[in-house]
C-alpha cells in the first residue's frame, strides 16, 4: 500500500521559496507595499520597487531625471529602512527608468 506524506504546512512552504529568493522573512516585503511611507508622497508618485534581490532594491522610476534625483537620496532611503526595521536587508538601491505604463 502507498502511503502519501501529509501535507506540509504552508508556513513550510513559504519559508521554502522565500529562502530560494534570497529573503528570510516575508516581513522583508511589507515596505514595498507602503513605499510612500518611506520616500514621501512626492517621490512615491513617480517611483515604485519592483524587486529585491541579495539585497540590492530595484526601483522603477518614471524617468532618467527622477531616478538622478532618487539615487541622491539613497542613503536616506536606506536610513529610512533601516528605522522601520528592516536594517540589512536593502543594501543599495538600483534606480532604473520604467515604462510609462508603470506608473499609471
Amino acid at each position: 500500500m502507498n502511503r502519501k506524506a501529509a501535507p506540509s504546512p504552508i508556513s513550510d512552504i513559504l519559508k521554502s521559496v522565500l529562502k530560494r529568493k534570497d529573503i528570510t522573512e516575508a516581513k522583508n516585503l511589507e515596505f514595498l507595499s507602503s513605499w510612500a511611507s518611506v520616500v514621501g508622497d512626492n517621490f512615491a508618485k513617480v517611483s515604485k520597487p519592483s524587486e529585491l534581490r541579495k539585497g540590492i532594491l530595484s526601483v522603477k522610476v518614471i524617468d532618467a531625471s527622477w531616478a538622478q534625483e532618487l539615487s541622491f537620496q539613497e542613503s536616506n532611503i536606506i536610513e529610512k529602512l533601516c528605522g522601520l526595521g528592516y536594517g540589512g536587508v536593502v543594501n543599495k538601491i538600483k534606480f532604473v527608468v520604467g515604462s510609462p505604463l508603470d506608473f499609471k
